[in-house]
């Protein structure tokens, strides 16, 4: 995570639940054959709680099965993406999605 997430939204009762996925061989993004974690969730600390009955977090996870990527070639494992500059090549996007699970106590 960057400066700003770090100084400018976790001190303020945030927590960002998706950086323990970035990975050396693993992220949302890749650029120039190197992983990044350009999409992230933030959630509240009300989500981290074993309040009874309330919704908290579970879960987070990189949305990169195999459907969503590159199947051949130089990018092979990358993100399939829909365009490259103008030409269109029928994926789904340059990022994988990230998502997360809530569960109800």
């Amino acid at each position: 995570e960057n400066d700003s997430i770090r100084n400018e939204i976790l001190p303020y009762g945030f927590q960002n639940v998706t950086a323990p996925l970035k990975k050396f061989h693993r992220g949302s993004l890749n650029h120039n054959f190197k992983w990044n974690l350009f999409d992230q969730i933030m959630v509240s600390d009300s989500l981290i709680n074993d309040v009874p009955d309330a919704l908290y977090f579970h879960q987070a996870d990189i949305f990169d099965d195999i459907m969503l990527r590159q199947w051949k070639g130089k990018y092979r494992g990358q993100p399939a993406r829909t365009f490259v500059g103008r030409t269109y090549k029928g994926g789904y996007s340059d990022h994988f999605p990230v998502y997360m699970i809530l569960r109800r106590n």
